[in-house]
């Protein structure tokens, strides 16, 4: 599988607060120049665009802590037999665990109190894909040249 990303700071923020995980890989605090490309021969895998809160202190260790809680636990990905519906239930777990881990970090520093960030993501799993998404990121098809908006925003 050819993995294409890319992450850009924009031309308003001093840093990127945005995080990529692409397969095993997190891309974190880049300011790319041009899109860079990943290849995996494993075609079970997760990707996420994760956007750090921008506007609030700690944005960026929101979505790296988000994109690592994917990672944290390798044995979540192992059993290539598990249905669509527990790698749903997965992924709920992962995401509650990195808004507790979040939520911890802030309530200890006041500096990061606001803290937080909203993903986009898909994973693929054996022949199903699952879409996922929370915050207002968004997952959009491609057909031709035309986008598709198929998540919707939460709050």
């Amino acid at each position: 599988m050819k993995i294409i990303a890319y992450t850009n700071k924009g031309a308003v923020r001093e840093h990127n607060e945005d995080v990529i995980l692409a397969a095993d890989n997190i891309i974190s605090g880049q300011n790319m120049n041009r899109p860079i490309e990943i290849n995996t021969e494993n075609y079970n895998n997760r990707f996420a665009v994760i956007d750090g809160m921008g506007g609030y202190e700690g944005g960026e260790i929101a979505a790296l802590i988000v994109a690592i809680s994917f990672l944290d636990n390798p044995e979540d990905w192992n059993n290539l037999n598990l249905l669509t519906s527990e790698i749903k239930n997965t992924i709920g777990s992962i995401l509650i665990r990195a808004s507790q881990k979040i939520r911890k970090i802030a309530d200890n520093n006041l500096d990061l109190a606001y803290m937080g960030a909203a993903l986009a993501g898909v994973v693929f799993w054996n022949e199903d894909i699952i879409i996922f998404n929370c915050g207002d990121c968004r997952v959009y098809y491609q057909k031709d040249r035309y986008l598709q908006k198929i998540s919707h925003d939460h709050s």
